[in-house]
């Protein structure tokens, strides 16, 4: 569970900054541009914060040494 949250921590860091998609080598992030904006940071720090705190309760989970 870990796993799947810290690929999904990826996959909406791609979309909100297409400078690391391009950097991770994912196609069609190359080109864009991330939002700079006040709103655009504050959307990678809820990102960010909702993905640490989802983590504690999946390493719990059966199966998270997996």
């Amino acid at each position: 569970m870990p796993r799947q949250i810290s690929d999904a921590y990826v996959d909406a860091l791609v979309e909100l900054d297409p400078i690391v998609g391009t950097g991770l080598g994912v196609p069609g992030a190359s080109g864009a541009l991330p939002d700079c904006s006040p709103d655009g940071r504050q959307a990678l720090a809820e990102l960010a914060r909702s993905a640490l705190a989802r983590l504690p309760a999946a390493e719990q989970a059966p199966g998270a040494d997996s």
